[in-house]
């Protein structure tokens, strides 16, 4: 949410005008609607980002979109948690482990390793759920609380295929070249 928290302006992508003079700002326009379902590690969790609008054409973009964090200065881009794709999402922690590949750690191995991690933390989840049920049913049958059914606990969410690892690895290659890259003379007023 960089203009929510930051507070940093940022320009219209859409706009094809060279002069930064001539293109829109983008204001805040509230939250988006839908979650993205980032892997990480040991378990996904969902990240939330502010839709904006373009002062000039008025046209609306998320916030996690690449043309708007590439905008962002260089620290803050480092900031950005994830490597977005168009169905998942992944954790720089997890691109981290993709990194580590050599002889013998192919990313099928990282998957294994990904998919034993969440299987823990499931299982611990599963554990603690199914304690606190049977404390509420207790406290249901002594009649502290009007006893309700209880639902079964979620089922585990598969970790995506090796395949998809590797295309956010190459994602992430790209993206660090990028920040690489130095900045263009025409910036810098030479």
């Amino acid at each position: 949410m960089p203009l929510n928290i930051w507070s940093v302006q940022l320009l219209c992508p859409h706009e094809e005008a060279d002069n930064e003079l001539y293109r829109g700002v983008l204001t805040r326009a509230g939250m988006h609607q839908k979650t993205r379902l980032v892997l990480d590690i040991d378990c996904f969790y969902n990240m939330a980002t502010e839709y904006l609008r373009c002062s000039k054409c008025g046209k609306k973009m998320v916030a996690w979109a690449h043309n708007i964090v590439s905008q962002l200065d260089r620290d803050r881009q480092l900031l950005f948690p994830a490597i977005l794709t168009a169905r998942y999402s992944c954790d720089k922690k997890v691109v981290g482990l993709l990194r580590q590949r050599g002889l013998g750690n192919s990313s099928s191995m990282v998957r294994r390793q990904l998919e034993e991690s969440h299987g823990d933390t499931y299982l611990r989840n599963v554990h603690h759920y199914l304690s606190a049920c049977r404390t509420f049913k207790t406290a249901g049958s002594v009649g502290l609380v009007s006893a309700s059914s209880i639902e079964e606990p979620p089922s585990l969410t598969p970790v995506p295929r090796h395949r998809w690892l590797m295309k956010v690895y190459q994602l992430d290659v790209v993206s660090v070249l990028t920040m690489l890259r130095p900045p263009s003379h025409h910036c810098l007023g030479m």
